[in-house]
Parts: structure tokens; sequence; C-alpha cells
């Protein structure tokens, strides 16, 4: 994965055509629009915002051709132009600023946030909106048995459709960015993307509107009124949690020097029981913005070491 990297920083060609064929390529394979996006991203966070536009215009004239000439349709062009490549420049450079993971995701959280707000205020009735799309999907799918999804179950999951979506994009934007950052720390800073990663943590305000949201939530879900724009926004206030749990446990694993079969051990439950440790996470990283795991193993560790100096 360095060779990648550093054939990706050789120069504008050669990120260009990584990019461009990537984000190509993703439209048969989805998963390759990460690294599509982690090359723009990658470029910016090493040279810069007018380094990184630079890609971004150069890539979007070929792929839009490629739409255009190859499959006559230039939305999936246009959807990696703006759902990818542009919100994963602006926050490479905010986090190339800051040098801060926590102020990357917030950035990413008020994208996410002004996703699932805009598609409310231009689709009207976004749940109805929703439950057509899934209706649209499920008429093209293989699974058309009414007994494994029966049309209560799509209402109730066009409710929550909106704010599952812009969780998931906030969820992409944060992997596209990690693996940038990945990549630059092992060409040009090795360890220090770890040591960035286990220091990220949210600012501490913004735990008190999500336990609200939360709480309202809570409230009001078995009312069947659970389900308007504070159920978006917490959908993706969550999945910043999420990134902030996993530091906190990452930062104890290597802490106190325990091997990294408790990491193996952690993203296969992930795997396995994504629903619990979602929950988990999420609530770790809320924890940790009140009581400051992090901060009270090191003053921990230093009363430690000052009496062992007595």
């Amino acid at each position: 994965m360095r060779s990648f990297a550093e054939y990706i920083m050789r120069g504008r060609l050669q990120a260009t055509s990584v990019a461009g064929l990537c984000g190509i390529l993703s439209w048969i394979f989805p998963p390759l629009s990460y690294l599509s996006g982690a090359t723009v991203a990658l470029v910016t966070l090493r040279l810069g915002a007018r380094e990184g536009i630079i890609i971004v215009l150069g890539t979007a004239v070929v792929v839009v051709l490629v739409a255009l000439l190859g499959i006559r349709n230039p939305i999936p062009a246009l959807a990696l132009i703006l759902a990818i490549w542009l919100p994963v420049w602006l926050c490479a450079q905010i986090l190339r600023l800051t040098r801060s993971q926590g102020m990357m995701l917030v950035a990413i959280g008020i994208l996410a946030g002004l996703f699932a707000i805009s598609l409310r205020g231009l689709m009207g009735d976004v749940h109805a909106w929703w439950r057509a799309w899934l209706g649209n999907v499920l008429e093209h799918s293989p699974i058309q048995d009414t007994q494994v999804l029966t049309p209560a179950m799509l209402d109730q999951a066009a409710l929550m459709m909106n704010g599952l979506m812009a969780a998931a994009i906030s969820l992409s934007l944060i992997m596209t960015l990690l693996i940038a950052r990945w990549w630059q720390a092992i060409v040009y800073n090795p360890g220090g993307f770890q040591t960035e990663f286990q220091a990220l943590r949210l600012p501490r305000l913004l735990a008190i509107p999500m336990l609200v949201a939360l709480l309202v939530v809570t409230i009001q879900w078995p009312k069947g009124s659970g389900y308007g724009l504070i159920m978006d926004l917490a959908f993706v206030a969550s999945t910043l949690y999420v990134f902030q749990g996993l530091a906190v446990i990452h930062h104890r694993i290597r802490a106190h020097n325990q091997s990294t079969a408790w990491l193996v051990a952690l993203y296969l439950l992930v795997f396995l029981l994504p629903h619990y440790m979602y929950l988990l996470l999420v609530m770790t990283g809320l924890m940790d913005s009140f009581i400051d795991f992090r901060g009270l193993e090191r003053s921990a560790k230093d009363a430690h070491d000052q009496s062992s100096n007595l």
C-alpha cells in the first residue's frame, strides 16, 4: 500500500488516473469509490487545497466524458463529484489545517446533516419519497416474497431511510479520509496515524445535544413519531461517536501494551454483531466526552511515575 500511495504522489497525471479509474470502476464495484476519494484527499492533505481541487477538476472532466460517451448517463459521474470528491476535498483541507481528526468528523457531520435537512426541504414528504424509492428497488430485486418484506416493514424502513442515508454518507466520508490519512502517514510520517487516531475526540459540547436527541427519540419511538429531523441528526452524530469509541479502545490497548489480538476480536465482533457493537461504541464515545478515559489513564500513569520516583 505504501508503493500505491507513493505512485499517487508522483504527479498530477498519476493522481488523476488513479482517482478517475477507481471512480469509474466504482460504478461496477462501489467500494473502489473509497480509493478514488482517498486519492483526492491524499493530494489535498499533502499539497494543499489548490492542488487537490486541480485533481478534482481534471478527474471530473474524464469521468463525465466517460459517462456521456460510454453509458450515456451523467448521474454516476455527478454523484462521484458532488457526493465524494468535493466533500472529501473540503474535509481533507480542514484536517490538514487543524490536524485534528475530531474536527474532521465535525465537518463531515455538518455535511451529512445538511444533506438530511436539504432532502427534507426538497422532497416535501420525504418519507413517501423514500417509500417509493424502496418499492422501486424491491420491484427490481430478486427478493419478491412479501412475507420477507411486507408493506408495513417497508413503511417502517422508509421512516428511517433519511437518517440512515445521511449516516451512510458520513461513514463513507470518514472511511475515505482515514484511508488517505493512513496513506500519508505510512509514506511521510510512520506511526503518526496511530497516534492521531488514538487522540480523536469530538467537542464536549456536542455530547449534550446528542444525549437530548437520543432521549427524545427514545420517548417518541413507541408513539411512532420519533422519525423526524431529530432522528436524522441523531443517526449522523452517533456515527461520529462510533469512531471516538474506537479511538478510546485503541488507546487503551496501546497504553497497556496489550496484544493486537484484542483489536482483531473487536473488529470481528463489529462484523458479526454490528447492531450491538454500534451501540456499545456510541455509548463508549459519549461517556468519554464526559469522563475522558484517556485523560484519567494519563493522570494515573503520571501519579504512578511520581510515586515511583519518591
